[in-house]
């Protein structure tokens, strides 16, 4: 058998380092996140983060003699920058470093020989490859994932809006005349303009919330739950503006209509409790009930 010299250094760091992490794992984790509070629970924050510092000293010196500064820069930084994508819990945090600088060194390794280049090289570019992996696919911080979700909310957003024009439209028609639905035209402009204002209309006639046809779309009785909903949001969002705040009636309109997308069933009973239960906002159109409690708009 014969074994690499520097294997004589890293065998026994590589122990230090595991009995080090293992022996102070929850002081280095409360002296690492919030020293203050070490502190004053009694444990020597100054000294552990000493030997913290001590040991990545003693690790990186040990290092740069195996395999020089390149690759360990690049182990130091890039695997725990790649797991901290994929997780935000500490111990799944360290394991996945840990796995990523294995994955790396056995790949840049057989890389390296395949193409017969630099070994420290090829295995930085292994964990590079890695760390573009997870910025693009990470479960939740990913750029895919980022951008699906942005996506959906964008679709759910316009959906409302599209259903809640419907809903008023039916509103102003009961008031007005013959109840009817809404043409094609206007249910584009509520969506507004781009890729996700096209995939809106499709997606709630697929999922039930409107009804379509050559003449235009109407609600369906869960598109207007739905609707009933919302539209309750936004007149109960300007009620309590205009009771808590000292702004012009023209200037509630723009942000009830941000606001109104996440305010659920809970906090619409929470604000009409605390306005005690309005029938009209300040504009003087009428409070809908909430759907599962009352009559909506005649069909």
């Amino acid at each position: 058998w014969h074994l690499p010299r520097i294997l004589l250094s890293l065998g026994p760091m590589l122990a230090a380092t595991l009995l080090f992490v293992g022996i102070l794992w929850k002081e280095l984790k409360i002296v690492s996140f919030d020293p203050q509070l070490a502190s004053a629970m009694g444990f020597p924050a100054r000294l552990i983060h000493y030997l913290l510092m001590g040991m990545v000293a003693a690790v990186a010196v040990t290092s740069f003699e195996a395999v020089g500064s390149i690759l360990v820069v690049a182990m130091i930084v890039v695997p725990p920058a790649t797991a901290h994508l994929l997780t935000d819990r500490l111990s799944r945090m360290m394991a996945l470093a840990v796995a990523v600088g294995v994955i790396s060194a056995i790949l840049g390794y057989q890389l390296a020989r395949a193409y017969d280049t630099s070994v420290s090289g090829m295995m930085a570019v292994a964990t590079g490859v890695q760390f573009c992996l997870a910025v693009a696919l990470a479960p939740r911080y990913g750029l895919v994932v980022r951008s699906a979700n942005h996506l959906l909310l964008s679709l759910r957003i316009i959906g409302d809006d599209i259903v809640a024009m419907l809903y008023r439209t039916e509103e102003h028609q009961a008031q007005a005349g013959p109840a009817g639905g809404a043409d094609w035209g206007r249910c584009v402009v509520a969506g507004g303009s781009g890729l996700p204002a096209w995939l809106a209309l499709p997606q709630l006639i697929l999922s039930g919330a409107i009804r379509a046809n050559r003449a235009g779309c109407r609600l369906t009785d869960a598109g207007r739950a739905r609707a009933q909903s919302l539209v309750r949001a936004h007149r109960l969002w300007e009620v309590y503006l205009g009771e808590h705040f000292d702004l012009p009636l023209d200037h509630l309109h723009e942000s009830a209509e941000r606001v109104e997308h996440f305010l659920g069933p809970k906090l619409q009973d929470q604000l009409a409790r605390e306005l005690s239960a309005p029938d009209r906002d300040p504009h003087g159109r009428e409070i809908p009930p909430p759907p599962s409690r009352g009559p909506a708009p005649p069909n």
